[in-house]
């Protein structure tokens, strides 16, 4: 999500929200979901009219977050009180996640999960490439649409190392059949930002380190 553009089309509408409504707490989340959504269909839309190669997908992803970033730095010039407001999920962090804030981010993962575990199949196919898939039947274009119903909305932020670092980890230890790879990430990418966040609670004591910094 941070290469391809993801965490920042969160963070912009997050700052937005900042600034045109100061006062809503329990906006930015909402925004933080809307945002991702909308960067994954631009990239998505980018990527089917050119080609719906992985490097294509990445090239747009990189230069997505180039023009939200400066989007983002725009707004903290223009209103820099708009920080205020969302450094907790820019920086990213656990702090301030209350058990009642999870029900709805819990129903999203658990069908974005679901979803992504019932294509597993599918997307092993698609990993052989565009012209084999289309070639076996599949119909490449809507299996990705698709994948974005797993986009879920974090109320921990922009934690971009988790999805750059664990799933990799994941393929070194088990291959890459999704079907293994898909539970295990999301298994290991939990207990490995529990780990950091202990670890920020506890290492600087008694002030906190955002999970995100570490």
């Amino acid at each position: 999500p941070n290469i391809i553009g993801i965490n920042s089309g969160a963070g912009l509408f997050v700052l937005i929200a900042a600034s045109v409504f100061p006062g809503a707490l329990w906006l930015p989340p909402l925004a933080a979901f809307a945002g991702a959504l909308a960067t994954a269909l631009i990239i998505f839309g980018i990527s089917l009219g050119a080609s719906t190669s992985r490097l294509t997908v990445v090239l747009a992803g990189i230069a997505i977050t180039s023009v939200f970033g400066a989007g983002m730095n725009t707004i903290l010039i223009v209103n820099p009180d708009a920080y205020i407001g969302s450094s907790a999920f820019l920086v990213g962090g656990l702090s301030g996640v209350l058990m009642d804030d999870l029900a709805w981010p819990a129903a999203y993962i658990v069908g974005g999960l679901a979803v992504a575990l019932l294509a597993a199949g599918k997307l092993n196919i698609m990993a052989l490439g565009d012209d084999t898939a289309n070639a076996l039947g599949m119909n490449v274009g809507a299996t990705r649409l698709a994948m974005l119903a797993g986009a879920a909305v974090s109320f921990a932020g922009l934690l971009g190392f988790v999805g750059l670092i664990i799933p990799h980890l994941v393929r070194f230890f088990v291959g890459h059949d999704n079907r293994l790879v898909l539970p295990l990430s999301a298994v290991s990418g939990a207990a490995f930002v529990v780990v950091c966040d202990l670890l920020a609670r506890v290492l600087f004591a008694p002030y906190e380190v955002p999970v995100g910094i570490l």
